[in-house]
């Protein structure tokens, strides 16, 4: 896993990503949320749906409830990615930071976005994984969706949607909900999100094809 996550570079990736953050404690935040979220599909990438479930249930309710968490965290009470997620340390290579190294990811994101850009986040998060358990459950009963039914899914089940919720975060700003809704901007997240989403599946068939 440390071998996987060296390779990925999320360093250099989060600086591509969000290429006008100006605070280095911004951008090392989203190279965290990089790594983490390499982890976090890499672990649910084969669940069947209750498992799935239970992992969103482990990180969601962190997002909605870190107190609760922390306390059951330090009693030993917690899921591995419940830890994960609210103990997140600065642990990307190359980006320096100045922050408290027990400071949590989710923490740091709460510490300067506004509460409306939490929620979206959040929400984001939620997305994703209500859409991998309903992959879980087509998975178990053998569904092959046609093409225009596998585009909307990938879209919900790639995890590009909470990136574009830490550009607002990134650079210190927050959209309008009337901005955030517009058709405009709904098209403009779904192109990125199928150019995100695509690649990544045309590399990872190209790394399955040299197995075999």
């Amino acid at each position: 896993m440390k071998k996987a996550q060296k390779g990925l570079n999320a360093g250099l990736l989060g600086s591509m990503c969000w290429p006008d953050i100006q605070d280095k404690e911004r951008l090392q935040v989203c190279a965290d949320f990089v790594n983490y979220l390499f982890h976090l599909d890499d672990l649910t990438d084969e669940m069947d749906a209750i498992s799935a479930g239970g992992v969103r249930e482990a990180v969601i309710d962190v997002l909605d409830d870190p107190e609760k968490w922390t306390k059951k965290i330090s009693r030993r009470e917690a899921h591995a990615i419940s830890v994960l997620t609210l103990e997140q340390v600065s642990r990307t290579p190359h980006i320096v930071s100045d922050s408290n190294a027990a400071d949590s990811m989710w923490l740091r994101i709460c510490r300067t976005a506004t509460p409306l850009v939490q929620r979206r986040f959040r929400d984001t998060l939620e997305e994703f994984f209500v859409a991998i358990m309903d992959e879980a459950i087509d998975r178990k009963k053998k569904v092959i969706r046609g093409v225009q039914d596998y585009i909307i899914r990938r879209r919900a089940n790639g995890a590009v949607r909470p990136c574009f919720v830490l550009i607002e975060y990134a650079n210190g700003f927050e959209l309008p909900e009337s901005v955030w809704h517009h058709p405009i901007i709904r098209d403009l997240q779904d192109w990125a999100d199928d150019l995100v989403s695509w690649a990544n599946g045309g590399f990872y068939l190209s790394v399955c094809a040299c197995l075999f």
